[in-house]
């Protein structure tokens, strides 16, 4: 079974996953706004997209904007994310400038988790990721996939490659074409949580991903990302409907009481 990962009191790891709403707003007065009205409806993880800013490579504007998260986040856990075009975002970096601009999350001390493409670096992908958790970050090491799904073995092949690296937890997110590779998809989340130590999120994207969004508690998975509003992802939907269905399947797929 996988560890469990608390941050501000809140459990990843075990229990119903952790839903995550994103902000993907490109001014700073917008992205601030959008991070009040996250954490005041309740969310309890907030992943901030970076690259939708006008200029991923500002650390100028990075750390501020991140000095201006603190207090506001201060009860919610805060991922950090600059996800490339090659992954599904909007980031065209080559990979000194990506490194740049996680280290200047990292060295603000303010993001509790930083998402770190494993495999946009072509090498040292370890060495990024220690040197992030030197400054006493948290790391996803995360592999996107918006056009197919690999085999299930290729799958945790993958994410026992992450693991490896030492990361605090490892991301998988495909894109099916059939129902198939959404059992593909469950079937390697199952068995790297009941064999690793690392927590794992994993999702199928679109709308035939839709049972890997909300059976994470079933399948391993500790978070699930849904929306309120701008979604940043294929098959994203509502946070309450989100929660609803998750609560329903906690409370009917939990072990039965013995009576003697």
């Amino acid at each position: 079974m996988s560890r469990e990962l608390v941050i501000k009191g809140i459990a990843l790891g075990s229990g119903i996953p952790v839903i995550c709403v994103p902000i993907t707003a490109s001014v700073p007065g917008e992205i601030l706004t959008e991070a009040r009205r996250l954490v005041a409806s309740g969310v309890q993880m907030i992943e901030w997209r970076l690259d939708y800013l006008e200029d991923p490579t500002n650390t100028n504007v990075i750390r501020q904007l991140l000095m201006d998260l603190k207090p506001i986040c201060e009860n919610s856990i805060l991922l950090a994310t600059l996800r490339s075009s090659s992954q599904g975002g909007r980031a065209r970096l080559d990979e000194k400038a990506f490194a740049k601009s996680l280290m200047a999350i990292a060295t603000s001390h303010v993001a509790d988790l930083i998402d770190v493409e494993y495999f946009f670096r072509k090498e040292g992908e370890k060495e990024l990721i220690a040197s992030l958790q030197k400054e006493g970050a948290r790391v996803i090491a995360s592999q996107h996939d918006f056009h197919r799904t690999p085999s299930a073995m290729d799958l945790i092949s993958t994410l026992l490659t992450m693991e490896e690296s030492g990361a605090d937890l490892v991301k998988i997110a495909v894109m099916p074409h059939s129902s198939g590779d959404v059992l593909h998809l469950l079937d390697a989340s199952s068995t790297f949580s009941e064999n690793a130590q690392t927590p794992l999120i994993a999702m199928a994207m679109g709308h035939l991903g839709t049972i890997s969004r909300v059976g994470g508690e079933l399948f391993g998975s500790c978070v699930t990302f849904a929306s309120m509003g701008a979604s940043s992802a294929p098959g994203q939907f509502p946070v309450e409907d989100v929660k609803t269905v998750m609560e329903i399947l906690h409370r009917y797929s939990a072990p039965e009481e013995q009576h003697d």
